[in-house]
């Protein structure tokens, strides 16, 4: 949750078909879908927000994957 002084941002990652980042406004009690994500995983952790209110930063995984190393003469 990112709070700002007329509301607050949240990622609703149970969104379908994508997560998307909301806006309640305290004023309205409204909450406004801002950002659909375009991939589906994100990391843990809540969006923050510029102190202007013009930018949002969040977590998305792009790729997920494993690398095998092998040692040689290991003591």
């Amino acid at each position: 949750m990112a709070l700002l002084e007329q509301g607050r941002c949240v990622l609703d990652r149970e969104a379908a078909p994508q997560p998307v980042i909301e806006f309640l406004n305290f004023a309205t009690r409204q909450m406004t879908p801002f950002a659909r994500l375009e991939k589906t995983k994100t990391r843990q952790g809540n969006p923050a927000v510029s102190a202007d209110g013009r930018g949002v930063l969040y977590w998305q995984v792009d790729q997920i994957d494993n690398d095998i190393m092998l040692v040689e003469n290991f003591p």
